[in-house]
């Protein structure tokens, strides 16, 4: 007879339920780049009125203004940025890398007044060439004669 060791039940291990991380779960598949790391023409309004507040609150621990004159500032350019006069690459100088307003153009300081002036670029009227004329032209112009 063959003398065997009595198995020893063995205990039931405890089911691995999934595990919670350590830090915030990122979304799967591909992601979404920063908002703010775009170009300026890319940002979504939100984001452009965000970036004018910074822009805004640097100019005033640059130039010493006070919270009044930061108001108004802030007034105009967020008029400026809803009538669309802020919305081109070319209108404002932005660095999608350091996410900063570097600089907006037709935008000027005048250190007599110590006021910010806006200046709205002048748009050229195409001047239209003389058009060829068309056979219906030249049948009227000839019927006239």
């Amino acid at each position: 007879m063959d003398t065997q060791e009595p198995e020893e039940p063995e205990e039931p291990e405890e089911p691995e339920g999934p595990e919670e991380p350590e830090g915030p779960e990122e979304p799967e598949g591909p992601k979404e780049p920063d908002r703010f790391g775009r170009p300026w023409s890319k940002i979504d309004k939100g984001s452009k009125l965000n970036r004018l507040t910074q822009y805004i609150k640097l100019e005033k621990t640059e130039r010493g203004f006070n919270d009044d004159y930061e108001r108004k500032l802030k007034i105009m350019l967020t008029q400026l940025c809803n009538s669309g006069a802020l919305n081109k690459n070319t209108d404002v100088i932005y660095n999608p890398e350091t996410k900063l307003i570097e600089d907006i153009k037709n935008l000027t300081y005048d250190e007599d007044t110590q006021k910010y002036l806006f200046k709205r670029p002048v748009k050229k009227q195409k001047t239209t060439s003389s058009k060829s004329k068309s056979n219906i032209d030249r049948h009227f112009s000839r019927s006239l004669k």
